[in-house]
Order: C-alpha cells, then sequence, then structure tokens
C-alpha cells in the first residue's frame, strides 16, 4: 500500500536511521490535499445520510454503542 501511495506521490518515505528495520513516512502537499478532500467528501455523507434522524437517537444510539465497547473492553479472551 505504501509502494503505491509513494508511486502516487501522496506520501514520502524515508529510512529511520536510528532503527534500520523502519521507516519514516509523511504525506506529501499532495497526500495532505487528496487527505482533506477526502475528510470532507466523507463529512458532506455522514451528513446526509444522518439527515433526518433526530439528534436524541442519534444520542442515545452512541451512549448505547459506547457501553458495548465498555463491556466488550472488559472480557479476557484465550
Amino acid at each position: 500500500m505504501l509502494q503505491r501511495l509513494s508511486a502516487a506521490g501522496y506520501v514520502e518515505r524515508e529510512a529511520d536511521e536510528g532503527d534500520a528495520r523502519s521507516r519514516w513516512v509523511r504525506l506529501t502537499g499532495e497526500g495532505r490535499r487528496m487527505a482533506e478532500a477526502a475528510l470532507e467528501t466523507t463529512a458532506g455523507v455522514y451528513h446526509d445520510v444522518s439527515a433526518g434522524v433526530p439528534e436524541e437517537a442519534v444520542r442515545q444510539a452512541a451512549d448505547a454503542l459506547r457501553e458495548i465497547l465498555t463491556h466488550l473492553g472488559r472480557r479476557r479472551y484465550r
């Protein structure tokens, strides 16, 4: 994935001098523009999808999901 993003000009990769097993990855200017455009697009989609849903229903659903995730986080798996 990183190779494709690098080839497209969205990220730059460089060796980590402190750890030969690692590489630093950073967005290029074009990568930042693409990420911002993606965020704007998804925000618009979320707004469209949630239009008409009462705010209280969204709040209740978020509270219920938070409670479920809290309980799942406490479980121990073997």
